[in-house]
């Protein structure tokens, strides 16, 4: 009757010990993994090798005329998973401005345009980010140039991601919009000569930052 007893007390330790080692086993187990097809959020920077900055602005009321800006910089912060975290920030130097003509790219320089000694920069800095199709993303940001600060809103178009023989991950965006250049403090010429209206033109290769 004791050996049956005690058999009854040990078996039901038993089982205890077993319940409580397989709860505490669940509870030490890492975090689900995440779901399948989930990308991680990635830290790009700007190429400027591969990067171009270029505007279109008419004279004369005839012909366009073609400028762009060389060392472009910048990091994207790109969720693939949830676009609407994404950010954009670019830097130009305004003294690396180029039409093909020494003087008048002096002329832009000057303070008659862009004052490129007062303003040496111009910037952009997304303040949020929408998706509106596959590959498809709407930016609006703060754009400033010749020191005066605007709102604008583009349709930025990813073009296309790659990856090299080291492994090096790599992502294209491009986009281009219309900006009126009094607004931002430069109407030399306006009327007369130049274009109030210029066409912003904007490709960027980046490629992940290294950690």
């Amino acid at each position: 009757m004791k050996n049956s007893k005690f058999r009854i007390i040990a078996s039901s330790l038993l089982s205890a010990s077993l319940l409580l080692g397989v709860s505490a086993s669940a509870f030490a187990q890492d975090a689900p993994a995440a779901p399948a097809g989930e990308q991680a959020v990635e830290t790009l920077t700007v190429d400027p090798v591969h990067s171009n900055a270029m505007f279109r602005v008419k004279h004369n009321d005839a012909a366009y005329v073609f400028g762009d800006f060389l060392g472009e910089s910048g990091e994207f912060t790109y969720d693939p998973n949830n676009p609407e975290n994404s950010s954009f920030n670019v830097e130009i130097p305004v003294d690396s401005i180029s039409t093909g003509n020494e003087q008048r790219d002096t002329h832009l320089k000057s303070a008659d345009f862009f004052d490129a000694k007062q303003f040496p920069t111009l910037t952009f800095k997304s303040t949020s980010v929408k998706k509106r199709g596959m590959n498809i993303l709407e930016v609006t940001g703060d754009l400033t140039i010749h020191g005066v600060t605007k709102p604008i809103t583009t349709i930025v178009q990813m073009t296309g991601t790659s990856t090299n023989d080291e492994g090096q991950q790599f992502r294209g965006f491009y986009t281009t919009f219309n900006i009126n250049r009094t607004d931002f403090g430069m109407d030399y010429g306006v009327g007369t000569m130049i274009s109030d209206n210029v066409k912003i033109i904007l490709s960027f290769e980046t490629g992940v930052a290294a950690k």
